[in-house]
């Protein structure tokens, strides 16, 4: 009866979907927050290197939660993350009194990206329940909050472990961005996912990822296309965990490069998380003259040496659609025998 209710409440009101990154140095607390406000549990964690994602829904808003690493060297890459942001989630460990100039400096940065100027502010001021913990009150000190003009913000005392002060933040986050959306106030600013992608395909040059669930045949893949530049492709292993396929694309006309394409090809498919999943490759530009054919892009990136693995190649055009579906045809048909018959096509942790 309460699910038939919330389905018929939600059919009235519907639910909102809010994008949301969080942010903040390292240690901080962050995956531990995430982890408990989806799913009301602490798990042990690991610095995390990359991203978490999850959905929490609070009081019929749908959070997309993006949490990202801290330590130092992933912070260039945070500003990737921006884009369509409605809040920002800067997460503080309140004992660590050392780095509070650093954790202000990664702050204001954040908070003045272009992406970011209409983004309302959740801080979290974490680990209060340890003796010595700046009080919120000097975490807003030590970040500068009172010194900003124009920007809606809110600090949070708060004990991950034990979540206390979480869902207060996120009532305050979850009633601000409604209102603010109902009063026709823009809290995100850049181009949508859609139109980002066909930008980013004509300069032809990722910096960061993008990501969309596609339908076809009742699977539903949610497909991550990460940024193919040569300083990016070191960070590709952290978007292989629970992996059921690879789609890897192939530029039929780079011949100059096919042997560096089958490089990271290999290194992909050798990947202790890549093991089970299947491959599908798309031998693209197949309508320019002088382009491989699937047969020599086989041959380039090695498939016909592969032992134990399940591979396809597909001819494509892609600006015009040609081969993209065929494609997708096998990889669903194939993902589904193999699922109906028990094996897995994934291997990481859930």
């Amino acid at each position: 009866m309460g699910q038939a209710f919330r389905k018929l409440f939600d059919s009235f009101f519907g639910n909102q979907e809010m994008r949301v990154v969080m942010l903040g140095l390292d240690a901080a607390g962050k995956t531990t927050i995430l982890y408990k406000l989806h799913i009301g549990e602490v798990l042990s964690t690991v610095p995390t290197i990359g991203f978490n994602v999850e959905k929490v829904q609070y009081k019929n808003v749908v959070f997309t939660v993006w949490d990202v690493g801290g330590q130092e060297k992933l912070r260039p890459l945070w500003r990737h993350y921006f884009n369509n942001t409605d809040g920002l989630i800067y997460v503080v460990d309140s004992l660590d009194r050392e780095r509070i100039g650093r954790a202000k400096a990664e702050f204001q940065a954040i908070i003045r990206d272009p992406f970011m100027l209409n983004s309302i502010i959740l801080v979290f001021a974490n680990k209060q329940d340890m003796k010595g913990a700046m009080t919120p009150m000097e975490v807003c000190e030590g970040l500068g909050l009172y010194d900003l003009k124009n920007r809606i913000w809110h600090i949070q005392g708060t004990c991950a472990l034990k979540g206390d002060g979480l869902y207060e933040g996120l009532d305050w986050l979850a009633s601000t961005l409604k209102e603010l959306q109902a009063s026709g106030r823009s809290t995100s600013a850049g181009t949508s996912i859609r139109q980002e992608r066909r930008i980013d395909l004509l300069r032809s040059c990722y910096v960061g990822f993008n990501v969309e669930k596609v339908q076809y045949k009742n699977v539903v893949f949610t497909v991550w296309d990460v940024g193919g530049q040569e300083k990016l492709r070191p960070l590709w292993r952290h978007y292989f965990n629970n992996t059921d396929g690879l789609i890897y694309v192939v530029d039929s006309l780079d011949r100059e490069r096919i042997g560096r394409a089958k490089a990271e090809f290999q290194a992909i498919i050798r990947d202790p998380f890549m093991l089970n999943s299947i491959i599908l490759v798309f031998a693209n530009k197949q309508d320019m003259k002088g382009a491989m054919t699937p047969m020599e892009v086989c041959e380039g990136l090695g498939l016909y040496d592969l032992k134990n693995r399940i591979w396809h190649i597909q001819g494509t055009c892609a600006l015009k659609g040609d081969g993209l579906y065929e494609g997708l045809d096998w990889l669903a048909s194939t993902l589904k025998e193999l699922q109906a018959s028990g094996r897995s096509t994934s291997a990481g942790t859930s």
